[in-house]
């Protein structure tokens, strides 16, 4: 889990968290390398997300230019 301040985790107030479609996902790494805060890595060939890093941001979402990415509700 998070790291706890004042009584929350740092990440408790996302909102939205991305998801990555891994058959649209050609691979090229944009989201990984635009994440400010390195929530996306490479592991098995596919990007995945740790969530437990990721603000909901969207950043990677509005990189991927094949939207294999989107934000939706936890």
């Amino acid at each position: 889990m998070g790291e706890k301040k004042n009584g929350e985790t740092l990440y408790s107030w996302r909102k939205v968290r991305p998801v990555i479609r891994q058959e649209q996902c050609t691979g090229c790494g944009v989201c990984m390398r635009g994440c400010p805060f390195e929530a996306i890595y490479r592991e098995a060939g596919e990007y995945r997300i740790r969530y437990e890093l990721c603000r909901g941001c969207g950043i990677c979402a509005l990189d991927c230019l094949r939207r294999a990415i989107y934000m939706r509700l936890p």
